[in-house]
């Protein structure tokens, strides 16, 4: 038994590993760098605003949805890449389409963080310029 349970954390470390490997490759990508950006901004903004904590999970679901399918985005179009390095329709399609994806996540977070901050920016504005 002492045997297997070595193994078995051996590959958890390996996969752990392999993880933070594929994250280290995503802060290379432009796009992801973005998301970073604008998620540092959410954060800055939720910690100045004071924000809830339920309020707190909705930002922090919003921005791992969009963290995530922008890395799944370039994963896809790391594989097109590889499986067809020639221009083609569908490869083309596919882009576009994992693409699109991330613009809906990033447009539900965008919207999500407006029904947080706009009333706190009010509040604070009332009281700023009053």
């Amino acid at each position: 038994m002492k045997f297997k349970t070595r193994r078995y954390i051996v590959k958890r470390k390996h996969a752990f590993q392999f993880a933070f490997y594929g994250i280290n490759e995503l802060l290379q990508e432009s796009h992801f760098k973005i998301h970073l950006i604008a998620s540092a901004v959410v954060v800055l903004s939720g910690i100045l605003l004071k924000v809830s904590f339920l309020e707190w999970a909705v930002l922090l679901v919003c921005i791992g949805m969009v963290l995530t399918a922008e890395a799944i985005n370039s994963a896809i179009e790391t594989t097109c890449d590889l499986v067809m390095p020639s221009r083609h329709p569908l490869v083309k399609r596919i882009k576009d389409i994992s693409a699109g994806a991330v613009l809906i996540a990033a447009a539900a977070a965008a919207l999500a963080g407006l029904l947080i901050f706009l009333p706190k920016l009010y509040l604070w504005a009332v009281v700023l310029f009053s």
